[in-house]
């Protein structure tokens, strides 16, 4: 029973890994700024520098989002053919 618990965490956690890191970085980029040490780089005084890094992180974030969403759908149609 643990085991099926443990492995219904993993899987739940592949897949929420990519939407959040997805929603942190669309929050910066409306926000205009990044979190903690990094506050220093912003949208008003850097928009050359900042738009460019924050589309960067963003377009990772995707593929990170879209990794982890192709995991589970795979891994549920997996399950059902057993």
């Amino acid at each position: 029973m643990m085991d099926k618990f443990r492995t219904w965490a993993a899987i739940i956690g592949m897949t929420l890994i990519g939407p959040i890191i997805l929603g942190f970085f669309v929050v910066c980029l409306i926000r205009g700024e990044f979190p903690g040490r990094l506050s220093a780089l912003n949208a008003a005084d850097h928009p050359i520098l900042f738009y460019p890094i924050i589309l960067a992180l963003l377009y990772g974030a995707l593929k990170c989002a879209q990794i982890s969403v192709m995991f589970a759908i795979g891994y549920l149609r997996g399950r059902s053919r057993h």
